[in-house]
């Protein structure tokens, strides 16, 4: 039983074989690629339009006028044109937009290698990522910067905007995605070993079962001849 559940696992079709795209689920590749333009058109539309409506430029228009426009308990909107990145990660203009690009080009493939339905669980996931990408980008792309919108007001440790909120989410839930159904698939992949192992035991115990002699049978049979030596014996006289 595991040497053929090994050769099974050894003939798992690869990416780069004739027998992985003849076995390719197109359909589902389609759902999938609908569901992800569908999410990053939502995310991407969600950021911009906020942007679009709440950001206030300054008089000559070179920056937000960094002044708060709204604020409760929760959070608040000011406007800051952010020359940065929310990690910063010391990149130029040149490097941020390769690595947006960069972001957008690999969730784009990512769902292209999703064929399991379980993992469609991580589609919404890359179009945050893909869409916080290109939110920003655009923005540094048209104005220098990001336009950022929104703080908390329990801790104002900077201004974000939706697409921060995107990434962040996004890498998040692909995150929590990914070790939620490798943990599933483990468990499902040891009950089913110990499911296997048990039946196999059960499969042996039977055959031991069979293949065991009946010694009181035997016994008997042994016995018979003598009973009825004796009861002819006094018909001979």
């Amino acid at each position: 039983m595991e040497n053929s559940t090994w050769e099974q696992k050894k003939k798992v079709p690869k990416i780069f074989t004739k027998e992985y795209w003849k076995n390719y689920n197109w359909k589902l590749m389609l759902i999938n690629l609908a569901i992800y333009i569908v999410s990053y058109i939502a995310f991407l539309l969600a950021d911009l339009l906020t942007k679009k409506n709440i950001f206030q430029w300054n008089l000559d228009g070179s920056d937000g006028t960094n002044l708060i426009h709204y604020k409760n308990g929760f959070y608040g909107t000011r406007s800051v044109l952010h020359r940065g990145t929310t990690l910063e990660l010391g990149l130029g203009m040149v490097g941020l937009h390769i690595v947006s690009i960069f972001i957008m080009l690999i969730t784009l493939v990512g769902i292209v290698f999703i064929q399991a339905k379980n993992y469609s669980y991580l589609i919404s996931a890359l179009a945050a990522i893909s869409a916080g990408a290109t939110g920003n980008m655009v923005d540094r792309f048209l104005y220098g910067g990001v336009r950022d919108v929104f703080f908390f007001s329990w801790s104002d440790t900077g201004t974000f905007n939706i697409a921060d909120g995107c990434l962040l989410f996004g890498a998040i839930h692909f995150v929590v995605g990914v070790i939620t159904i490798f943990t599933i698939d483990y468990l499902r992949e040891q009950k089913r070993q110990k499911f296997e192992e048990k039946t196999r035991e059960l499969e042996e115990s039977e055959n031991d079962n069979t293949t065991t002699p009946n010694t009181e049978d035997t016994h008997t049979e042994d016995k018979n001849p003598q009973i009825l030596d004796t009861k002819q014996t006094p018909n001979d006289k």
